[in-house]
């Protein structure tokens, strides 16, 4: 008989059957009986069409082939009978940036083994699905809701049948969301500053770190210095043992600096990309030592750092407070210019000073 195997087919399906007898001298055929759910039509001494029934519950049925002239010869095919694929999950629960996503969408029915996929539509960036519907991945933002369509497919030997659902997943926002995955963007040294405020007044820092490309920091160098309204620390070295880095989908990321005065974490936002590496950045501190403050990173170009390429006419400027001419700590800046020789040395050089509105010009420095 043929098929000869199992078959498996959805309601409603029909398959075609065909027997034939070796040295059938009675030419006879064969004679067919069914047992189980559905009927039998188109009998002939050679062929015959199973029709599964529409509707009920999944089940078995058995078609038997009998020589018509010697009853001892018989063969018989199994057809099991499956309702229609179907998706049942009708909703999905809502994940959060930066934080691993696992779900699985449900099926029911459907003949033989049923297949998954999106039909139309995406899901958020960072999330993937399976051919069994398993939903997983680590969602990288932006938030916000993902629309798709999932197409649930069998494989009924009378031919696939398929089931559409449309679903969305929406992905929310979280503070303290870290992405991953793109730690190439931050690929060399890097130059940063930072102004703030910590417990006892303001706080300034600024340093230098190298990012391997891989989420490490402090590669070759890594030092930073302090300057706070309880001192100033300087050439502080960072411990590139304990200080490492993410970069989200988004370009977004963290970023955690050890050093011997203590630990910060940051959260930051890549720009400038050029070749595939940012030489720009903006972030802040995102922890709980009592400090707050933002600042800029870029990246450096090693080669400038010998006295010969600081020559030449510049200008300057900070502002912070100050505690120099009053006992109140109060706002101060101050600008000036300077020309470089580029061997060293200093001339030509003006500073201004303003504490809390006492403008101190100084002259020539």
């Amino acid at each position: 008989m043929t098929p000869g195997s199992a078959q498996a087919i959805d309601f409603g399906q029909s398959v075609s059957l065909n027997a034939s007898i070796t040295n059938d001298k009675s030419g006879k055929g064969v004679t067919w009986a069914l047992s189980g759910a559905g009927s039998l039509s188109g009998q002939t001494p050679t062929a015959v069409i199973y029709n599964a029934p529409t509707s009920g519950n999944a089940g078995t049925a058995t078609v038997t082939a009998t020589s018509a002239f010697d009853s001892t010869k018989f063969v018989s095919v199994t057809i099991n009978v499956t309702p229609l694929p179907s998706v049942t999950t009708t909703s999905l629960p809502a994940g959060t940036q930066g934080t691993v996503y696992s779900q699985t969408v449900a099926t029911s029915g459907g003949a033989g083994t049923v297949t998954l996929t999106v039909s139309s539509g995406s899901l958020a960036a960072g999330l993937s699905m399976d051919s069994s519907g398993h939903i997983t991945g680590t969602p990288a933002g932006p938030s916000g809701t993902s629309g798709f369509t999932v197409k649930a497919t069998d494989s009924s030997s009378a031919g696939a049948q398929s089931a559409l659902q449309n679903l969305s997943i929406t992905i929310n926002a979280s503070a303290t969301a870290c992405g991953s995955g793109r730690e190439s963007l931050l690929n060399g040294q890097y130059a940063f500053t930072m102004q703030g405020f910590a417990a006892n007044g303001a706080v300034t820092l600024g340093g230098m770190f190298d990012a391997d490309g891989a989420g490490h920091i402090a590669r070759a160098v890594g030092v930073e210095d302090v300057n706070s309204s309880i001192g100033v620390q300087t050439a502080v070295s960072i411990n590139s043992a304990s200080s490492s880095y993410s970069v989200g989908g988004d370009n977004r990321g963290c970023m955690t600096i050890a050093t011997s005065a203590g630990t910060s974490i940051y959260r930051f936002a890549l720009g400038v990309i050029n070749s595939g590496v940012a030489s720009k950045g903006w972030f802040i501190e995102f922890d709980n030592t009592g400090t707050l403050g933002s600042g800029v990173l870029e990246k450096q170009d090693p080669s400038a750092f010998s006295t010969s390429r600081i020559n030449g006419n510049y200008a300057f400027g900070t502002d912070t407070t100050s505690t120099l001419i009053t006992s109140i700590r109060s706002r101060f800046a101050m600008v000036g210019a300077f020309a470089a020789s580029g061997s060293g040395s200093i001339s030509n050089g003006e500073l201004d000073a303003n504490e809390n509105g006492d403008v101190n010009k100084s002259g020539g420095l």
